[in-house]
């Protein structure tokens, strides 16, 4: 159990390099680490998710060789472009998908800019989305982008837990999440 560690962006090639997948890890908690994959103003809130796109992108690949049953990624700085490189891994699309395709289960997505984000204060707006420096807020169905390939990797994956909460999820989003479960029941 990583939560709540103070982890940046520097724990990802950590765990990626040095981190040995043994068969017998079931269970991975990055919980409560906005600063994995966002950045963080001085309070501890995110002010732009997904900035660590490459070590993010790098984690990925090295988990498509783990045999993780449960993944726990709540508030982790994940946005639409992290969630898509994700969704990715999650497909189990050929005669010999990956053991992480095979084996994960339970997949914890929750307190995270799933459908994009915005300043807070939308007083003060950077044309420069990387000049952020206060908190943002979730943008509900703004960005689909990784949603839409999480939900069309859901009929493809083995994944039966999906924890969502407080994402920006709208109607939209909700609409698409639905149909995704509809084809994954047939």
């Amino acid at each position: 159990d990583l939560s709540a560690c103070g982890l940046g962006a520097e724990a990802l090639d950590a765990l990626r390099t040095e981190m040995v997948w043994p068969n017998t890890l079931r269970v991975l908690c990055l919980n409560d680490n906005p600063g994995l994959l966002g950045k963080v103003d001085a309070h501890g809130k995110v002010s732009l998710p997904d900035v660590n796109r490459t070590g993010w992108s790098r984690f990925c690949e090295a988990l498509s060789h783990s045999r993780l049953g449960e993944l726990q990624l709540r508030q982790i700085g994940l946005g639409p472009r992290g969630l898509s490189t994700l969704a990715g891994k999650l497909e189990c699309k050929s005669v010999d998908p990956t053991p992480f395709s095979s084996s994960l289960t339970a997949l914890d997505l929750s307190e995270n800019f799933l459908f994009g984000s915005e300043p807070l204060n939308a007083k003060v707006v950077s044309h420069a989305p990387s000049a952020r420096s206060g908190p943002c807020r979730q943008t509900p169905d703004k960005d689909q982008s990784g949603w839409k390939d999480l939900c069309s990797s859901i009929p493809l994956a083995m994944v039966n837990t999906l924890l969502v909460q407080r994402v920006g999820c709208g109607t939209q989003g909700a609409d698409i999440l639905a149909s995704a479960i509809a084809k994954a029941s047939k």
